[in-house]
């Protein structure tokens, strides 16, 4: 009797275990395998072997993933008719239905996952907050926990993201249909896959499945199963904070309306109720149909569902196969029962095949509502309901009546009322005149008794990563001098009103900025010579760019100002704006206000605010200066604040880091005095202001 055995690391075969449970052929139901019966010491050593392949695997480049999955899809595809014969006897579902769908989708999911890994990206964003950007990093070790009804096809949709995505995998099948696990992890060891990566545990849910999921390191758990075995991993899963994805369990609704082409599709609508013996999630179990048809439909729909042909996994023209196992044919047959003592008509089935096996045959109800529990429970079997609405209302009310959300297939001509009911019904998935068109990119997963979380394309990717958001300063990064040479001499010849004016006030200032280093910092200092301003950059060389005397200019023109600051800005790329003046001075008004961009007052009520808002500053004047000053005050700040406003906005629009801030002081009888100094500006600045006033007291022998 063949045996499937863990495949732990590098171990695997009869060795890996001692104890063994019977594996059963559902089409004679009788024992023709045993598979191991493991344990948490199973689980411990798995883990551990995926903890020493992880980081190795993890460092891979996302193409050398990608290769090994796609070794591994070419190696199953060689062996296809070998998995599909296992895949058959060992769930017993047709042959035909193995080999031509589902091995060939297991082999897709790893080519789907493999280019997934060379394609897969993240975020970045900028403008806002520097340069933020974020790493999807591997989780490390995860469990992989498959079903029994379509045991390859669900373990490769989970084992293959979470390889690509750098992870190392226990996997755990169903005890119930451990064959083509067995059969692929064993393979992925012959073409290469490093030891340890893809680790199977096989034994019952308690034993096992538990002791996968409460493991402190393993990092996320994906299942598919039920929804009463969900509700119990979330419960473990829970306390630990761990990732969980639950694909659980579905009643799902197919709405035949009156105008749809249905007599044509009808093989599609009866293979979407009975497609492996109605073992399948996504099965439409509900069937709910126009009541303008409803007879029509019920009576064709019947006469099909009898024709189809059950027979054993490897007969020729089997169309439905058994119940997997003992104790789901007695729940299914159970269900029947029920639902005829609900009250429910059975129209065709509701008898067990007079063959060996497990076998049930297609089986219809109709007359129960919506609150029973026949049309609420899963049964997870061949068997259909029948119900009819009588409006778009009525059949949204019928389709959202179950406590599970994961699919729905609307059958219609009309495709507002598709759009309409696709938006409106409580499904992860809506089919349009279709059902099982799977893109491999959607996202899949289901809603209330559904589970929780999506499963399929970049879903997956994310889930088996863990993101990690990393912000950058945007640094500043200084211009070449060739470079500030060729902005500049572009500046004056676009600006020779600009240049002349500047010249004639600072004959050395172009002169020394084509010299210097990249400042930092933009001072624009006031006319008054007794202030020397382009003495600063000889007190911090290569930091401040000195913009002296534009006062009086701009007090008349713009255009001297802008230009400055923009080629600052842009060129130079300053950080900060260094506003410095004294009473009297056009530097007044940006000083008090550089901080303030943005003002949208009205300028003609802006006198009095004003007033008020250096009421403290104009009290130290004289009575004879305040007047003027204060008029002063408002032209210059009407021209510095629309100046600076425009540049400093325009640059913060482009996400560019700059702050504007002012200084404002005294010369009153003959002494040096600081008045207002902007508290928020960085340390540099104020020591720059620091040594500029003490450069200024020294060289004009003003006392303190």
């Amino acid at each position: 009797m063949r045996r499937f055995g863990h495949v732990i690391g590098a171990t695997r075969g009869e060795a890996t275990s001692t104890r063994w449970l019977p594996v059963f052929d559902p089409a004679h139901a009788q024992p023709y395998a045993q598979v191991a019966d493991g344990d948490a010491t199973h689980v411990e050593a798995a883990v551990t072997a995926a903890e020493a392949a992880a980081p190795a695997w993890a460092a891979l480049r996302p193409s050398e993933r990608a290769h090994h999955l796609e070794r591994l899809a070419d190696a199953l595809e060689a062996q296809l008719d070998a998995f599909a014969h296992a895949e058959a006897i060992d769930a017993g579902k047709p042959l035909a239905l193995a080999r031509d769908i589902e091995i060939p989708r297991a082999i897709a999911n790893l080519r789907f996952f493999a280019h997934a890994a060379t394609q897969f990206a993240s975020e970045s964003h900028h403008g806002e907050a520097g340069l933020n950007y974020t790493l999807r990093l591997p989780l490390g070790v995860v469990g992989c926990i498959s079903p029994w009804n379509l045991p390859l096809y669900l373990f490769t949709w989970k084992i293959a993201p979470a390889l690509a995505a750098g992870n190392a995998v226990v996997g755990k099948p169903s005890e119930i249909t451990p064959a083509t696990a067995t059969m692929l992890c064993q393979l992925a060891l012959d073409v290469g896959l490093p030891a340890g990566v893809l680790n199977l545990v096989h034994g019952s849910g308690p034993n096992v499945g538990e002791a996968l999921v409460s493991h402190p390191r393993i990092k996320a758990i994906s299942f598919t199963g039920s929804t009463a075995v969900g509700r119990r991993i979330a419960g473990i899963a829970g306390p630990l904070l761990k990732k969980v994805s639950l694909e659980l369990g579905g009643k799902n609704a197919t709405l035949v309306f009156a105008d749809s082409d249905w007599r044509a599709n009808l093989d599609t609508l009866v293979r979407s109720a009975f497609q492996n013996s109605g073992q399948i999630c996504l099965c439409g179990s509900r069937l709910l149909v126009e009541r303008g048809i409803y007879d029509e439909f019920r009576d064709v729909f019947v006469e099909r569902a009898r024709a189809l042909r059950l027979g054993a996994p490897l007969e020729p023209d089997t169309q439905l196969g058994p119940m997997v196992s003992q104790a789901h044919f007695d729940k299914v047959q159970g269900c029947i029962e029920r639902a005829r003592g609900e009250g429910g008509r059975v129209l065709c089935g509701d008898t067990a095949a007079d063959r060996p096996g497990w076998f049930i045959a297609p089986t219809v109800i109709e007359g129960l509502g919506p609150d029973c529990a026949t049309n609420r429970e899963e049964i997870f079997g061949p068997v259909a309901t029948l119900q009819a609405f009588d409006s778009d209302t009525d059949a949204l009310a019928l389709a959202n009546a179950s406590d599970y959300g994961l699919s729905a297939s609307v059958w219609t001509r009309d495709l507002a009322r598709a759009h309409q009911l696709a938006a409106q019904l409580r499904t992860g998935i809506v089919w349009i005149n279709s059902w099982m068109l799977r893109d491999l990119r959607t996202p899949f997963g289901g809603s209330q008794a559904s589970g929780l979380g999506r499963e399929g394309g970049l879903e997956a990717m994310r889930f088996f990563t863990e993101p990690r958001n990393v912000g950058i300063a945007f640094p500043h990064i200084p211009p070449t001098r060739q470079h500030m040479k060729k902005e500049l001499d572009t500046l004056l010849r676009n600006n020779q009103g600009w240049a002349e004016r500047v010249t004639r006030e600072d004959p050395t200032f172009f002169e020394r900025l084509s010299k210097q280093q990249a400042p930092k910092y933009l001072w624009i200092g006031c006319s008054d010579s007794r202030v020397p301003a382009n003495q600063v950059i000889d007190l911090v060389p290569g930091e401040v760019f000195v913009h002296r005397n534009i006062a009086n200019v701009m007090v008349h023109t713009d255009l001297n100002c802008m230009s400055t600051i923009q080629f600052a800005v842009d060129v130079l790329k300053v950080r900060h704006i260094l506003v410095v003046g004294h009473y009297g001075c056009g530097g007044v008004g940006a000083a008090l206000h550089g901080t303030r961009l943005g003002l949208a007052d009205n300028w003609i009520r802006h006198v009095g605010d004003v007033a008020q808002k250096h009421a403290g500053l104009l009290g130290q004047l004289p009575a004879e200066a305040r007047h003027d000053t204060l008029c002063e005050l408002n032209a210059i700040e009407q021209a510095e604040n629309v100046c600076l406003t425009t540049v400093v906005q325009d640059a913060w629009a482009r996400g560019q880091q700059l702050a504007v801030h002012g200084w404002v002081y005294s010369l009153a009888d003959g002494k040096v005095r600081e008045l207002a100094m902007d508290v928020d500006a960085p340390e540099a600045l104020t020591s720059v202001y620091a040594a500029a006033i003490a450069s200024v007291r020294e060289r004009r022998g003003i006392s303190g």
